[in-house]
């Protein structure tokens, strides 16, 4: 399965981290060209918002499902978009938010983990360890 990594941009390093994690630890492909941007800014120049934008929908367009981190925040709201993107994708296999839910779009989350650890147990062991599961 392809899944999608949205995070807040201040998460850049802790994300390269998890997309490892899955890379060593399980079978999905993680999309998302954003984690290797480099340079560290979080404010990127204006004019290339437009391009980031189109690539980051793309990206998202081919991926079976989207995991959700919503520990760091910020006031841009990327991630929030994707994540409503998301929700209107009918067919999208898997929606996972790991963290606080922070909005009311965040309940309909079809898994979630309160913590990084709950998350990669469950994906390690399918549906064993400590999520709630919404699609009921």
């Amino acid at each position: 399965m392809t899944l999608y990594l949205a995070a807040a941009f201040e998460s850049l390093e802790r994300m390269r981290g998890l997309r490892e994690w899955f890379h060593q630890n399980t079978r999905h492909q993680i999309v998302g060209t954003w984690l290797d941007e480099v340079g560290g800014s979080v404010t990127p120049d204006p004019a290339q918002w437009i391009v980031y934008a189109i690539r980051d929908l793309q990206e998202l367009k081919t991926a079976d499902g989207l995991v959700l981190d919503t520990f760091d925040t910020n006031t841009r709201g990327g991630r929030e978009v994707e994540w409503g993107i998301s929700l209107a994708r009918m067919g999208l296999r898997m929606r996972v938010l790991v963290g606080p839910i922070r909005n009311v779009f965040h309940t309909l989350a079809q898994y979630h983990f309160e913590t990084w650890d709950a998350a990669k147990e469950w994906f390690l062991n399918g549906a064993s360890g400590s999520f709630h599961d919404r699609r009921s």
